[in-house]
């Protein structure tokens, strides 16, 4: 592969930088992404917002929405879409990355932007992603691989990042996003990592001399959707220093949205707007992002003009207008964001009504600086340096917020500034620099992964689910993969569910180990609901003797099958993405879905092979016995599976949640 490419996927912008094998400095440059900046009018720019903008029929003269590599699209994304969807903002689709996040949803199913009025008018978190990633494949096949055939996107080394806190689930629906955009060769990365591989890419030579053994460094990382704190620690081993993760904290639905909407509510105020329509309070956040980003950037004016635009015939009858200053912007945000504590308040974090919008689960506790303290804490981290990242924290007064907390609270540890060259494009920098890394060029952070996984058991003499088996533990490497030595008995063709934890401060456990379910150290991934199909649909049988294997890939996901231990049988199993409802799939959705997910892996390769031969050939009478075939190596009759009694629109009639599970034994 000639090229490796760093994509940092972000809430608010995304960005990609490259490394050209072929050159002999095997420099990292950036890739600036063509996109429409107005209707007919394409630039080349170093971010692509991450917005889509789902047009209609006719809403634009013909050809003056066409890109390089697509006529006539239905959607666009980017900077236009960022400034159209001011004006409409009912058809931008906004934030797909915290929605994938976002345990309650069903990240698959079509319901962004909530606020379209038009079923057919929304897509799902998954597809926005799918979006953004695409057009950046297709950008780089026009700018890149035009004249050249090996050096299409699906040829070279890809990293993209996620960010630390992001679990299991979200990680596995950003590869599904990104295989559905054409990706192949994909490596994902953490953000906090690839901001530092980014500080490393300019320091390879001499980060020696910068750092020492013993010391912490803490990554701020405050993005437009999420906040991500890790910790990587300077160690000496076999008289060479070495650099390794010691920690990452908690999943944080806080950041630039945050502020946004704080600083809507702000201009609300101002406005004297004491009820806002749904449409002017989307108007009212897309003016305050432009305003927090117009006034803190650096040699920014002292004002910023607001205009609210009025609506139908009022158009401008009906707009509202008023001024905000920088320094209300800061004082609002430096207030509710980046407060000043002592230690012992800052480490309580306050359960109260927070910032809410769009449906997302925003933290309740707005404080950024509070759970800074939290996380180190948890962590016993004392930082020696601090490196920042991400847009937001470009505002130098939120910088000295962080830095100012971190010396009231240790005061005899002094505190050094890691400098960023750029926090917008650091991410996709340090990703590419990880390539390289990966090809053994370049200085390596270890630490394996960031959390341990677990599966809760059930004790044949206990009727409660307090125990878990340690599968892989905190720090194993990607490639790692275990079997546990029990034997699980499952009944076949009977819904079953199998709850995995997760925890990234027990550092101590070992594969195999069973240990107390400790909800303040381990947090519970979405259950796996499923059904292990074997033999005759409906034929009633006895529990089977299973064994469980966890594989953690070297792309950074889970992998977990069931095997039988008195055949070859094999089932692989899936996380359950809920509804928008929260509720979880009900068991005809499961039922339908073991089709294609759990069967035995025999009986789809078996059915693949029937398919392909009944397809490569002119015999007419196997395709006309296709179907038969495929019902009795399947086990299941195809009107059976296609006709299930499902509500159809289950965001707003979720199905009935798992009443009876069976729960497995050890």
């Amino acid at each position: 592969m000639r090229y490796i490419i760093g994509i940092d996927l972000g809430t608010t912008n995304s960005c990609v930088s490259f490394v050209d094998s072929e050159q002999s400095n095997s420099a990292i440059q950036p890739f600036k992404i063509p996109q429409l900046s107005a209707a007919g009018h394409i630039e080349h720019k170093s971010t692509l917002p991450s917005f889509c903008y789902l047009a209609e029929d006719h809403e634009w003269p013909k050809g003056s929405l066409d890109l390089p590599w697509k006529k006539s699209p239905a959607y666009f994304v980017g900077h236009m879409a960022l400034h159209q969807g001011a004006k409409v903002p009912t058809r931008l689709v906004r934030s797909a990355k915290s929605w994938l996040c976002h345990s309650a949803a069903n990240r698959r199913e079509k319901i962004l932007p909530l606020e379209s009025s038009s079923e057919a008018k929304r897509i799902s978190p998954v597809e926005a992603t799918t979006k953004y990633l695409e057009h950046i494949k297709s950008s780089w096949n026009h700018l890149i691989a035009n004249d050249s055939p090996g050096s299409t996107f699906s040829e070279q080394d890809i990293v993209l990042t996620v960010p630390a806190s992001f679990d299991e689930v979200a990680r596995a629906l950003t590869v599904e996003a990104a295989k559905q955009a054409g990706y192949q060769n994909l490596t994902l990365l953490e953000e906090p990592q690839a901001a530092f591989y980014s500080w490393l890419s300019y320091n390879e030579q001499k980060w020696e001399k910068h750092l020492s053994a013993g010391n912490v460094i803490l990554v701020c990382d405050v993005g437009g959707g999420t906040t991500d704190f890790s910790l990587i620690e300077v160690i000496e081993k076999n008289g060479k220093l070495t650099l390794q993760r010691m920690a990452v904290g908690d999943h944080l639905l806080l950041g630039g949205d945050n502020m946004d909407a704080a600083i809507a509510l702000l201009i609300q105020g101002k406005l004297q707007l004491n009820h806002p329509t749904m449409t002017q309070w989307l108007q009212l956040c897309h003016e305050a992002r432009a305003a927090k980003e117009a006034l803190l950037s650096h040699g920014a004016h002292e004002t910023y003009k607001i205009l609210l635009q009025g609506t139908g015939s009022g158009v401008i009858k009906g707009s509202l207008s008023t001024e905000i200053s920088r320094q209300e912007i800061e004082e609002c945000l430096l207030k509710g964001f980046f407060g000043q504590y002592e230690w012992d308040e800052a480490i309580q974090l306050k359960k109260a009504g927070g910032l809410r919008t769009m449906g997302l689960p925003y933290e309740d506790e707005a404080a950024i600086t509070k759970h800074l303290a939290r996380f180190l804490s948890l962590h016993k981290g004392k930082p020696d340096y601090i490196l920042f990242n991400g847009g937001t924290m470009k505002a130098p007064s939120f910088q000295q917020a962080i830095i100012s907390s971190l010396k009231r609270w240790f005061p005899d540890k002094p505190l050094q500034v890691l400098p960023s060259a750029n926090l917008d494009l650091a991410v996709g920098r340090g990703a590419a620099y990880y390539g390289k890394v990966r090809r053994g060029l370049g200085v390596k952070i270890g630490g394996g992964t960031a959390r341990g996984y677990y599966l809760a058991i059930q004790n044949k003499t206990s009727s409660t689910n307090d125990k878990a088996l340690t599968l892989l533990p905190r720090g194993c490497e990607e490639g790692s993969s275990y079997i546990p030595k029990e034997t699980f008995w499952l009944t076949p063709n009977t819904p079953v569910s199998f709850q995995i934890y997760t925890s990234h401060v027990r550092l101590h456990d070992q594969s195999g180990e069973v240990i107390d379910i400790d909800t303040a150290e381990m947090h519970s991934l979405p259950p796996i609901h499923t059904i292990l199909k074997y033999g005759k649909q409906g034929e009633n049988l006895e529990k089977i003797p299973v064994n469980i294997s966890i594989h953690l890939t070297a792309i950074g996901t889970l992998e977990m099958w069931v095997k039988s231990e008195k055949t070859t049988h094999q089932w692989s199993l899936e996380f359950q993405v809920r509804s928008s409802s929260g509720q979880e799939n009900s068991i005809a959705l499961t039922e339908k879905r073991a089709l294609d997910k759990n069967l035995d892996q025999a009986q789809i390769e078996e059915a693949q092979n029937l398919i392909k031969n009944a397809f490569s050939g002119s015999n007419k009478q196997a395709l006309s016995q296709l179907s038969e075939q495929l019902e009795n190596i399947l086990g299941a009759e195809k009107k059976r599976v296609v006709h299930r009694h499902i509500k159809k629109d289950s965001r707003h009639h979720p199905p009935s949640i798992i009443k009876s599970k069976e729960v497995i034994g050890i």
